[in-house]
């Protein structure tokens, strides 16, 4: 007698014999403590994060993954994997585990970065794999979101010369870096106006590194006399006051700033 079955049954009885592949068990884990959050090599568009990992005396890692996320809900910004070996660990056993990211994936959430002046909270997790074993980690911080660096006309020296009919004017202008890292400065653009006239227009000062807290200073030597500035006359006794607006941009390694500044300029009598 023969037996018929039907397409379901057979379907049921084709996967009953099928063997699925069994997935390798989870390797077992356990917590590693984390000393702190490292963030080293800032620059304006992107840092590197370090945890500090404490391991258990004895262990033999053999890779560590790691994996930054920022923003709500988290976004991941950058991850990695790198071999280990035991000979890496330090006698305190404390490891670093950690890599390089970019503030944000497009320009305008750089832009948007930038703009809070304060700080981004960050979440650094993983896991170092030593002897079969996967020593998890997880930790927040903050990083320091970079800044727009600023200009200004720190003073004006100027003095009427009689004997020439010209006033000597030295503008210093101070860029400073309020980041935690170096800013590579390239020059200083500027279009100046003294008493409404157009004066002179051009770029100032040499490359240099602007140090991270600090700043420099450049100097604009201006001359004006009558070629210039036909009201020159009116200013060589000394004493008086001539208004200014300079504009123009700050140029960076990375970028360019533009900036308009303006104030009175004091002039005393150099001599007749």
């Amino acid at each position: 007698m023969r037996t018929k079955l039907g397409i379901g049954a057979l379907v049921a009885f084709a996967a009953a014999c099928a063997t699925t592949p069994k997935e390798p068990p989870a390797p077992p884990t356990e917590k590693a403590e984390v000393y702190r959050i490292e963030i080293r090599d800032q620059d304006f568009t992107e840092f590197t994060a370090l945890a500090h990992i404490q391991l258990p005396p004895g262990v033999s890692p053999t890779k560590a993954h790691w994996e930054l996320l920022s923003g709500t809900p988290l976004t991941p910004l950058a991850s990695g994997e790198s071999p280990m070996t035991a000979d890496q660990v330090p006698a305190d056993g404390v490891i670093q585990v950690g890599g390089r990211a970019a503030y944000s994936a497009d320009a305008e959430g750089r832009e948007e970065v930038m703009s809070q002046e304060g700080s981004m909270p960050i979440v650094l997790r993983g896991y170092v794999e030593a002897d079969g074993i996967h020593y998890e980690f997880t930790r927040a911080g903050r990083v320091r979101t970079p800044r727009v660096p600023s200009i200004q006309v720190a003073r004006v020296e100027a003095g009427a010369i009689p004997s020439e009919r010209r006033l000597g004017l030295v503008f210093f202008l101070r860029v400073e870096n309020p980041n935690a890292f170096d800013v590579p400065l390239e020059n200083v653009e500027f279009d100046l106006q003294i008493g409404g006239v157009d004066i002179d227009k051009g770029i100032a000062g040499t490359k240099r590194i602007i140090p991270r807290g600090g700043a420099v200073e450049i100097d604009l030597p201006i001359s004006l006399d009558e070629r210039n500035f036909p009201e020159v006359e009116r200013y060589l006794r000394g004493n008086s006051e001539l208004p200014y607006q300079m504009k123009g941009q700050v140029r960076l390694g990375v970028g360019r700033i533009p900036y308009e500044l303006s104030g009175p300029i004091q002039v005393r009598s150099s001599g007749h």
